[in-house]
């Protein structure tokens, strides 16, 4: 029994001692680099450990000048397309004072007894902290808006073309929309040193595939009507119809009616009186017919 009692008596002081040890320790390193960053830490191969933050300051302003300021960011686009802009436009620059004040954070956390695997770990092994970066996100959005229309890509419905008996059909293909929020992402996440965003786009589906269209093996019926390009008003109407119906697919069954596939919008457009299959105006009657 005596054996025992001496053994956890000794247990017990040994474990004191090192809890005592631990806690000094640890009061000793956190009052010696209450102001300064601890041993080992470093910001893209640089390194600021043991520095205060002025000096942290003054060390990455030289080791990390990036981007200059002739330096471009190049944006790439679908098959490789590219457009280049200034970096200065949208004010894009490494944060010293954030990346400074984060490491002397991490440091103060790290001296703490809560955090003492973190402490050694950071003094033993170091630790690597990102280079923070600033850039105006609405400069940016504004340049990337401007730059749609360069970029972006209407789909394009499938079409179908009838010689005689031969009916041939035209793939669809889809378009593509410049994302704005994902490629101001892109540019969140860019890597030290590079100086290339990927553009992110939205796929934009066709209206008609070439799928609905098949099947479509005839002609059931063609009309033809003759008009004077002389006649302005008229010309002008009939380009707004067939901008409408040209391609419409209506379906066995389906309703069709002038109505509903022109809308308030273009029939505001109508230009004096309307046209041949609406001589009664628009609103007292729609053309109409259902498909067979």
């Amino acid at each position: 029994m005596n054996k025992v009692r001496l053994t956890t008596f000794v247990t017990f002081a040994l474990g004191i001692q090192l809890f005592v040890s631990i806690g000094l320790s640890t009061a000793v390193l956190k009052l010696f680099y209450r102001d300064s960053i601890l041993p080992g830490i470093s910001v893209e191969g640089v390194d600021i450990g043991g520095l205060n933050y002025q000096q942290a300051l003054t060390t990455l302003e030289q080791g990390l000048p990036w981007p200059s300021l002739n330096n471009s960011l190049v944006l790439v686009g679908q098959e490789g397309k590219t457009t280049e802009i200034q970096f200065s436009s949208i004010d894009f620059r490494v944060d010293y004072e954030g990346i400074a004040k984060e490491a002397i954070n991490y440091s103060q956390r790290a001296s703490t007894w809560q955090d003492i695997r973190l402490l050694f770990g950071t003094m033993n092994t170091g630790h690597k902290l990102p280079a923070i970066i600033h850039f105006d996100k609405e400069a940016f959005s504004d340049i990337l808006n401007e730059l749609a229309n360069q970029f972006n890509q209407r789909p394009r419905d499938a079409q179908y073309a009838i010689t005689g008996d031969k009916v041939t059909l035209f793939q669809d293909v889809k378009g593509s929309k410049l994302d704005v929020h994902q490629t101001i992402k892109q540019l969140e996440d860019l890597s030290f040193g590079q100086h290339k965003v990927n553009l992110q786009f939205e796929v934009i589906d066709p209206t008609i595939t070439v799928e609905q269209y098949k099947g479509i093996n005839s002609r059931l019926a063609i009309f033809v009507t003759q008009f004077s390009l002389a006649d302005g008003e008229r010309t002008h109407n009939v380009k707004l119809a067939s901008d409408l119906i040209n391609n419409l697919l209506i379906k066995p069954g389906e309703l069709f009616s002038m109505n509903n596939a022109s809308g308030l919008g273009v029939q505001n457009q109508v230009i004096g009186r309307p046209w041949l299959l609406l001589t009664t105006g628009w609103y007292p009657i729609m053309v109409e017919g259902c498909a067979r």
